[in-house]
């Protein structure tokens, strides 16, 4: 949610207003290392990034994938959004249209800084706020 709100802000925004939560849509994709959306002759290379530079190109091909998508997202509703993310063969056209080849996604994503560093300070603040989330619950709970 928070490299969206850095690098996409009018996506995030709307996927916000409609009601989809980045975090869902990110853990399809990311428990399934893009298999999820990307069509299966573009896995190799996506998965070459991810075990080349780890967790970090994980995000940049996701804000990739996201980016050349944008567009067409921010006209849809909740329901359209997930069809459309969903459509792993009309995604895959949609974004080939927009930049051309996997190797282009792969240039795109690596445009976004997204770094190890950045990945963990946000993996502190969100811990810190996970902890305070759990403290207010346990307090309204008792």
């Amino acid at each position: 949610d928070q490299l969206l709100f850095r690098h996409l802000p009018r996506l995030r925004a709307h996927l916000k207003s409609v009601g989809l939560a980045p975090d869902v849509l990110a853990s399809q994709w990311f428990f399934t290392l893009f298999a999820y959306v990307a069509p299966a002759r573009w896995l190799p290379r996506l998965w070459d990034a991810v075990f080349l530079d780890g967790w970090k190109a994980l995000y940049r091909i996701a804000l990739a994938l996201l980016a050349a998508a944008q567009d067409d997202l921010l006209g849809k509703s909740l329901d359209e959004c997930g069809r459309y993310l969903r459509d792993r063969d009309a995604l895959a056209a949609r974004v080939l249209e927009r930049v051309g080849s996997v190797d282009a996604v792969l240039d795109l994503a690596a445009s976004f800084k997204v770094t190890r560093r950045s990945l963990g300070q946000l993996a502190e603040r969100f811990g810190f706020a996970l902890l305070e989330e759990r403290a207010c619950l346990a307090r309204s709970n008792s």
